[in-house]
């Protein structure tokens, strides 16, 4: 018998002059669901993506 895998996590941290063209290509082009956003009164965004591979 063997022991099933725990789940894997890994987190990317990755800064942009242009967030909308990042999120539409992990999104669109990798199938990424948005998990959620913010934003700081400075402007500042940021923005949760999660994948799923099986």
């Amino acid at each position: 018998m063997s022991t099933p895998l725990s789940t894997a996590h890994f987190r990317v941290a990755r800064p942009t002059d242009n967030l909308d063209a990042v999120v539409t290509f992990y999104r669109d082009g990798r199938g990424f669901d948005v998990l959620g956003s913010f934003e700081d009164p400075d402007g500042y965004r940021v923005v949760f993506q999660h994948a799923t591979w099986e």
